[in-house]
């Protein structure tokens, strides 16, 4: 599907539908919930009925003022609705957790920028476009295939969105003219550069900080120096405070060596349980490498979890990263 465009097809299922529960994947960041409530706004001004859920959790500090605005059930359905189930940010049904068993029995569509994702089976239709920097982008596309354009507010969740999957557009690339002219268009509609900016790097505490640093202190070097892995503990959080997830100042700190190509970041969830960010500058395709561990996302950003303890788990990521070098 070229860069800029919505299928035909996708847009005229997507219209057979009067009512939507607009769904995202588990512990959602900007750009997943910016296009599940654009989207609903946008569909409700139009005259359906849509609704954005999450199963949560809400652990990112930029996401703080959107958890109220998606409801965490799906509510019952009205007499004589088409109602449809529209899966952003992700194509697999087991990544949106609880809701998936509520949503069982639904026609589902997938608007998804995700190259690895899984296969999105039993959808009456699906809109995946790895060439798509964030499914906001993809939201203001089909926004403007059904005819309609984003209030300033709706635009106001689009750019953040875009801004945030983008890195606030340091990992645009060579051919990347269209994605600025959606951030155009944005502005144009009324979004801030300014204040997107603010919503994403602003108003974090002393904590983060300081357990950012802890990060950068474990920071090694593997395989020449092309990879820097680190991690953070429960026990870290327990000593330091919870602070904010402050992810996307991690990988900008450790991707900014010299040298370096790809960030390994480990980080305990839970009791026997982590999750593994991976991101990576120009060569590595981590979104390849995230899937042979069950997980996905795109070339230069992609994440999984496991069960297996941290030193093996790095083991077996740097020998199958080392194999994609040589």
């Amino acid at each position: 599907m070229p860069i800029g465009s919505i299928p035909d097809p996708f847009l005229l299922v997507f219209q057979s539908f009067d009512e939507f529960l607009i769904i995202g994947h588990e512990d959602p960041d900007g750009d997943c919930l910016g296009s599940q409530i654009a989207l609903a706004s946008f569909l409700n001004r139009s005259g359906k009925r849509a609704r954005a859920l999450s199963s949560g959790p809400f652990r990112r500090a930029e996401i703080n003022d959107l958890a109220d605005r998606v409801a965490d059930h799906v509510p019952p359905m009205e007499k004589g609705s088409k109602r449809a189930a529209v899966i952003v940010d992700c194509s697999s049904i087991d990544r949106i957790g609880y809701l998936a068993k509520e949503i069982s029995g639904l026609p589902t569509l997938v608007l998804d920028h995700h190259a690895s994702g899984g296969d999105p089976v039993g959808s009456a239709a699906s809109c995946i476009d790895p060439g798509a920097p964030s499914v906001t982008y993809l939201t203001l596309l089909l926004i403007e295939g059904l005819g309609g354009i984003p209030t300033s507010e709706e635009a106001r969740l689009l750019l953040f969105g875009l801004a945030t999957d983008t890195g606030f557009f340091r990992h645009v690339t060579h051919g990347g003219e269209e994605i600025f002219s959606v951030a155009s268009r944005l502005c144009r509609y009324g979004a801030v550069p300014k204040d997107a900016y603010q919503t994403m790097y602003g108003n974090r505490s002393l904590v983060s900080k300081k357990l950012i640093g802890r990060v950068l202190d474990r920071a090694q070097p593997h395989i020449g120096g092309k990879v820097l892995t680190s991690y953070l503990t429960v026990d870290d959080e327990k000593e330091l405070g919870f602070g904010e997830r402050d992810s996307d100042t991690i990988y900008g700190q450790l991707q900014a060596v010299a040298g370096v190509d790809a960030v390994l970041f480990f980080r305990d969830e839970e009791p026997g349980e982590i999750s593994v960010g991976l991101r990576s500058n120009l060569v590595l395709d981590v979104g390849a490498v995230a899937q042979q561990f069950g997980g996905g996302g795109h070339k230069h950003a992609a994440s999984f979890r496991s069960k297996e303890q941290r030193d093996q788990l790095e083991r077996k990521l740097l020998s199958v990263i080392e194999t994609m070098y040589s």
